[in-house]
């Protein structure tokens, strides 16, 4: 049997050491988190060698790519059981030694600036911002913009999200920035539930009896319980659970009532109408709700969100990002006021454009971004045949998770103007968003205990599935251009060359 290749990440490259060598002669090459990979099935592997011999490193990277698939299901994390890892490179791209980068270009002018001059001013990278933000926009839009994307199949803005990082790496920093046109949301109906509450206060009956007094309409929560989220949505078109630690609120599930309440989150995130039966109160029901759900969750407790060896799709809901994140440096970079508020004015005209009491905006595709979409699916559906277990179950809901992050991309291009056909180009940056996120999750699979088979993803998995696609044409003998990739990827020569 062959041993063990061990490499380890030391500074920007990997060092590549012999078989079978020991943790002890690993911890002297490095400095930096530790990971073993696996004999490959199929695959040849390089015998023992000196760490300089460059040759015999490039043919062993080169033998990796050629099975990429089974490079990233075969990823170990051997150090894991010694403590000494904060991260793995599970599902990326053979030779790559960081993570899939976050697509920040993609995201609306406004939103972008927004991220990247926070990040820049807090030395966290920029989905810590990004990827809370989209949560925040889903509730702040609601159940009053909804994608239809064909008769029976509709899509409203619900995205559960977590940020994977160790503690103190600025998981919560850059929530709480995200979170600022939130809060001025939240200020404006709070200021408004005062003024009713005092009214109504002014209003007494003369007799002696109660008055009658508003309830509070809330945006957000952090309650967990399932009967106080469904308060909270009688009065409310939208609203997201925020949670430091999304890992614990998995775990308490069913800490009051055994089996119900994860199921009725599952059912949630589907967009299923929520009745909730009270004994001492009246029943509640809402028919279209919108959760969503943002946090963090260290690398640790990634298990506590699959529940068990039993999968049953609740790890599957969550967009995942993993970036690498050092410890956070002092910075006199400050906040730019000119992009908070640029940001706060879009959350505000989203939110209060669907105030009323008329039925949902419905979006539609415009007819290339439905092809966009039409090829998407189709590919995402051969990739989702190639794996197994928890890679599989986030590939089949990989449909969803693209429609839900194009709707909020589209609201956030189109406040004035919502119910516009959705465009291609949008399309393109949610694929670009979607992937990302496929790439995150497939290297989050470890440390949930998943033994599945997963596929390679981001850029490199959309152009491996388009050159799939290509060899099984009869045109052109089965090759395909370079500038047929670009076109049918959607990405620029730089992109498509990195991929």
């Amino acid at each position: 049997m062959v041993e063990p290749v061990a490499y380890a990440r030391t500074g920007g490259s990997r060092l590549f050491l012999p078989d079978g060598a020991t943790v002890d002669v690993i911890r002297d090459h490095a400095s930096a988190p530790l990971v073993v990979l696996r004999p490959i099935a199929g695959a040849p592997i390089v015998g023992s060698f000196e760490p300089t011999d460059a040759d015999q490193r490039s043919r062993f990277v080169a033998s990796l790519n050629g099975h990429a698939a089974e490079a990233g299901r075969c990823l170990g994390l051997a150090a894991e059981a010694l403590g000494e890892i904060d991260a793995c490179d599970h599902g990326e791209p053979a030779g790559s030694t960081e993570p899939v980068p976050y697509p920040i270009h993609v995201l609306p002018d406004a939103i972008r600036r927004f991220v990247e001059q926070g990040a820049e001013a807090r030395g966290i990278p920029p989905e810590y911002i990004a990827l809370p933000l989209l949560g925040f926009a889903g509730a702040a839009i609601g159940n009053r913009l909804a994608l239809e994307l064909k008769g029976g199949w509709v899509e409203r803005p619900i995205l559960w999200t977590a940020i994977v990082g160790p503690p103190g790496c600025g998981k919560t920093p850059g929530m709480k920035y995200a979170q600022a046109p939130l809060d001025a949301i939240q200020s404006a109906l709070y200021s408004a539930y005062e003024g009713e509450r005092q009214r109504a206060e002014q209003e007494r009956p003369r007799d002696g009896g109660r008055a009658v007094l508003p309830r509070l309409t809330s945006i957000y929560t952090t309650d967990a319980t399932l009967e106080a989220v469904a308060d909270v949505l009688g009065r409310a078109k939208g609203l997201v659970m925020i949670r430091d630690e999304i890992a614990g609120w998995a775990a308490a599930f069913d800490q009051y009532r055994q089996g119900g309440d994860r199921q009725s989150w599952l059912s949630l995130w589907s967009g299923t109408p929520l009745k909730i039966d009270r004994k001492t109160s009246p029943p509640v029901y809402v028919p279209a709700p919108v959760v969503c759900v943002v946090g963090g969750v260290q690398p640790d407790r990634l298990s506590d969100l699959r529940g068990g060896t039993v999968d049953d799709g609740f790890a599957d809901r969550f967009l995942l990002a993993w970036p690498t994140a050092l410890p956070q440096k002092w910075s006199d970079r400050a906040d730019d006021p000119a992009s908070v508020e640029a940001v706060r004015i879009l959350f505000e005209a989203i939110h209060a454009r669907w105030e009323s009491t008329h039925p949902p905006d419905i979006v539609r595709f415009s007819a290339r971004a439905r092809a966009a979409f039409q090829r998407f699916f189709d590919d995402n559906a051969a990739a989702q045949g190639l794996t197994t277990g928890l890679a599989a179950g986030w590939a089949s809901k990989a449909p969803s998770h693209l429609a839900r992050i194009a709707l909020i991309l589209h609201a956030l291009k189109n406040a004035e103007e919502p119910a516009r056909d959705l465009s291609e180009s949008t399309v393109d940056a949610a694929i670009a968003l979607l992937e990302y996120h496929r790439a995150h999750f497939a290297r989050c699979l470890p440390r949930m205990g998943s033994s599945g088979r997963s596929v390679p993803a981001g850029n490199a998995g959309r152009v491996l599935r388009c050159l799939e696609r290509g060899a099984s044409l009869q045109e052109n003998a089965g090759w395909l251009r370079r500038s047929d990739l670009m076109q049918q990827t959607r990405l620029d020569a730089s992109q498509l060359s990195a991929a």
